[in-house]
């Protein structure tokens, strides 16, 4: 019985189905598609060929999902970077910079306050804690926390300085954010990356004047690409942070966190290339800096991610090409029927292939009826050994 046990699991197993590439109801998709709808964000497509620039950095919506029944070229750029924080040091708030889709925004910076953390998840630390003394003490703004993602970068935000002056207070800096998620759970949680913590605001009797901290980087955009046959990728898809707000001679605001790197998913059915002259990047920003004699540097945005997947056991990465972080690669099966309605994924047990969560009733049906007849056949032929 046992012989019939494992065949019964395999039989509902769904080692079989696979992901979906598509129903092909936009057509053929070229740099247009994308122009003439910029805040749509889900497409489905017989072919995808890009070839020109597509700017959707620090635009925010959701992450970008692209299915193609064929193949998919890719010679221009695809940007859905996070944009750079605001400079502060005018005495007026600013809004921390813009996600990529998917991401999470830069935290805003204010005046006479805290800094505050990016949106997106594993935001950056909040910036400097700023006090006002009504007696006469000048306040140097400490620097807004870096997001992270698949990494905490190594350079961390500053304390604001402690100034010449008898009684000056350095403010206190960000932290930078904390890693979260993995490529491996992409299926069940495709997400950006996150945004920067603002600058802290200071105060400066020598002027005497207020000033605020600068704000955060946003985090880096998602985008996952399904092709029914090959990827190739001559030219870029960048998902990086953006850098944290900042400016030489702002007195003593702090420096803005900068945003971590976003996320990159590409499965071909074929194969897939990334060619010699080939960009995938997912590098967070740079911390912004003020004037560096009396304020707090912002810190640096940590790494994003990227998984790469094929299905005929194929991904040739060219020498030459750039690719920002070691990519994460599974295999996966195609799905033959259309559509299928859930993304969520799984490793098999038995199969090295990715597998959908739902599968088609007929294959259902065909698997177990054939799987208990083998199962029965055997158990009867070993009966007959033992008699």
């Amino acid at each position: 019985m046992k012989s019939l046990f494992i065949l019964f699991l395999f039989s509902v197993s769904p080692s079989a189905f696979a992901v979906d590439a598509g129903d092909g109801s936009d057509g053929a998709c070229t740099d247009a598609t994308f122009t003439a709808a910029p805040a749509r964000r889900s497409f489905q497509c017989t072919t995808l060929t890009i070839s020109g620039a597509l700017n959707f950095q620090g635009q925010s919506g959701s992450a970008f999902l692209i299915k193609s029944k064929g193949n998919v070229s890719i010679t221009g750029s695809f940007d859905i970077s996070g944009s750079a924080g605001a400079n502060g040091g005018d005495g007026s708030a600013h809004t921390g910079g813009g996600a990529g889709p998917g991401g999470g925004a830069g935290g805003n910076s204010t005046i006479n306050a805290n800094g505050t953390n990016g949106s997106g998840a594993g935001a950056g630390g909040l910036g400097s804690a700023v006090t006002i003394d009504p007696t006469g003490v000048t306040v140097h703004g400490g620097g807004g926390g870096g997001g992270s993602y698949k990494t905490v970068a190594a350079a961390v935000a500053t304390v604001g300085e402690n100034g010449a002056g008898a009684g000056d207070v350095p403010g206190t800096a960000g932290s930078n954010g904390t890693v979260y998620g993995s490529e491996a759970s992409f299926d069940s949680s495709f997400v950006g990356g996150s945004g920067g913590g603002g600058g802290g605001a200071a105060n400066d009797t020598n002027a005497p004047a207020t000033f605020s901290g600068s704000s955060g980087g946003g985090g880096g955009g998602a985008i996952r690409i399904i092709s029914g046959g090959d990827i190739t990728v001559d030219g870029s898809i960048l998902s990086n942070g953006g850098s944290g707000g900042g400016v030489f001679g702002t007195q003593s605001a702090g420096g803005g966190g900068a945003g971590s790197g976003g996320a990159i998913w590409l499965q071909a059915a074929g194969s897939l290339t990334i060619s010699a002259t080939a960009t995938l990047s997912t590098v967070g920003g740079t911390g912004g800096q003020n004037d560096s004699g009396v304020n707090g540097l912002g810190g640096d945005g940590g790494e994003g991610r990227i998984r790469l997947d094929d299905g005929d056991g194929i991904i040739n990465i060219v020498g030459g090409s750039t690719i920002s972080t070691t990519p994460y690669s599974t295999s996966f099966a195609l799905s033959t029927t259309t559509p299928i309605t859930a993304a969520r994924q799984y490793s098999s047990s038995i199969s090295c292939a990715k597998v959908t969560e739902e599968h088609h009733q007929k294959n259902f049906v065909i698997n177990l009826i054939l799987g208990l007849g083998i199962a029965a056949v055997i158990h009867l032929l070993s009966s007959k050994r033992k008699a």
